[in-house]
């Protein structure tokens, strides 16, 4: 089975390996936040508290070395992309198929070499891919791969999505999510292909989810998020899939929302053992989800707050569940996003 490795996920991964920290670990962290945003630690030593590395601080504070061993992480190691800016929003790596693709905020989609990350390569680097979102394999045709374009957080409008049939080195737009005969698709945040079937597929734009059941011939709404004016930026920030044709939806400020279906009015927000609805007093900011691909009742969702807002510290949340989403349990209270 190809290996699909998305930032999402390798993002969960990292998060699940950290223990959960012990009340004297809390203290300091809540501690340290509280100095470092009024202004304290302007030293220049790392990774101690009398440092202006505070970040640094609230990371060795986070890791139990003994929960560590010297090998974990022996064959990581960061590339970078020539002379682009930007954070990496998307990767697929099919080492069966021999896929190796990135999309930098900065522009373009590029092939990488899979070995140590360089040379890259632009497949394309200049007007269609420059806000790409997404990059897709389709479950049952790996050599078929869908980009989802369209960056809403800098007001970047995309080109909808585009298809390829071999393996990511030629792609040619889905005409109807082209924004310029249809406005809903100029900025696209997800787009997944159904595991169960092949020509289904679902786009978050905004606030809302769009379903095809024509291999994106047409869409319907599905779901929106928004129902008060305060919704606004309740966007869904990710799709996943559980058994059967069950979708999930990570939404900013509201938490995770479920269907066994992926039909309109079937989506509901869950609410047993996780976060939902956020206030002033149970607040977070951004919501993640992946599911297992082996097992798709597993499921993670990530949960932030950067604690600009509020008076107390950020923090980031992982949620594990077993039954496809209908009850949660935290794995980890990771004190200390900044």
């Amino acid at each position: 089975m190809p290996k699909k490795i998305n930032l999402i996920a390798s993002c969960v991964l990292t998060v699940l390996l950290t223990p959960l920290p012990s009340f004297a670990q809390k203290t300091d962290l809540v501690e340290a936040h509280k100095k470092a945003k009024e202004g304290y630690y302007k030293g220049t030593q790392d990774d101690s508290k009398s440092s202006g590395n505070y970040k640094a601080y609230l990371r060795s504070k986070a890791w139990n070395p003994a929960k560590r061993t010297a090998s974990l992480f022996t064959s990581i190691a960061e590339v970078e992309i020539p002379n682009i800016g930007g954070r990496v929003r998307s990767t697929l790596v099919d080492a069966t198929n021999n896929i190796y693709l990135a999309a930098p905020s900065g522009g373009g989609l590029w092939n990488f070499n899979k070995d140590n990350g360089a040379p890259f390569s632009p497949l394309d680097d200049l007007g269609s891919f420059m806000p790409v979102t997404t990059i897709e394999q389709a479950p049952s045709t790996p050599t078929t791969i869908y980009v989802a374009t369209g960056d809403e957080r800098h007001g970047t409008i995309g080109n909808g999505v585009f298809k390829s049939t071999d393996g990511g080195q030629t792609f040619s737009q889905i005409a109807s999510t082209d924004p310029q005969t249809d406005s809903r698709f100029q900025f696209i945040r997800s787009m997944k292909v159904s595991p169960t079937s092949s020509s289904t597929f679902y786009i978050s734009s905004g606030t809302k989810l769009y379903k095809s059941t024509n291999s994106g011939s047409s869409w319907i709404e599905v779901y929106d998020a928004y129902v008060v004016w305060q919704d606004y930026n309740r966007v869904i920030r990710d799709i996943a899939f559980t058994a059967g044709n069950g979708v999930l939806l990570s939404i900013d400020r509201k938490g995770i929302v479920r269907s066994t279906t992926g039909n309109a009015g079937s989506f509901s927000l869950l609410t047993s053992g996780i976060e939902s609805n956020a206030t002033t007093t149970n607040t977070f900011e951004g919501v993640s989800v992946a599911s297992h691909g082996a097992n798709r009742n597993i499921a993670y969702a990530l949960f932030i707050d950067d604690g600009s807002s509020q008076a107390v510290p950020g923090y980031s949340k992982i949620y594990k569940t077993t039954d496809g989403g209908a009850t949660w349990t935290q794995k980890t209270d990771a004190l200390g996003y900044h």
